[in-house]
This record gives structure tokens, sequence and C-alpha cells, in this order.
């Protein structure tokens, strides 16, 4: 999972400098469709999964208030 990450950024750095040095509008929206992927690869990476259960538990002090 992290390789693909780190592939998606390294292809949206290359199609920047290229954007740079061609100053294509088709090169643009390349570059922001994989910045796309990349952070919707991050928002999945980081979703819990159906196996992970919270519960919510009251914390008490055991110290005595004055």
């Amino acid at each position: 999972m992290l390789l693909s990450r780190l592939s998606f950024f390294v292809l949206a750095l290359i199609f920047a400098l290229a954007f740079i040095y061609i100053k294509n509008v088709a090169m643009l929206l390349i570059m922001i469709l994989t910045m796309f992927i990349f952070l919707a690869t991050i928002n999945v990476a980081f979703t819990p999964g159906d196996e992970r259960e919270y519960e919510i538990v009251e914390v008490k002090s055991n110290q005595r208030k004055n």
C-alpha cells in the first residue's frame, strides 16, 4: 500500500515537472487526477476495518476532591 501511494506521488511530481516544461492543459488535468487518486488511497488506508469494535469506557479518578 505504501509503495502504491509513493508511486502515485512520484507520478504526480513527474507530471508537475512536465507541465512546467510542456505547458499543456491535458498534462495539468492528468496531474490533478493523479493527486485525487493519491489522496483517495491515503483515505482508504486510514479507515478502520469492520473487525474493530470500539467501546466507551468511563474513567473514574481515585483521588478525593477537597
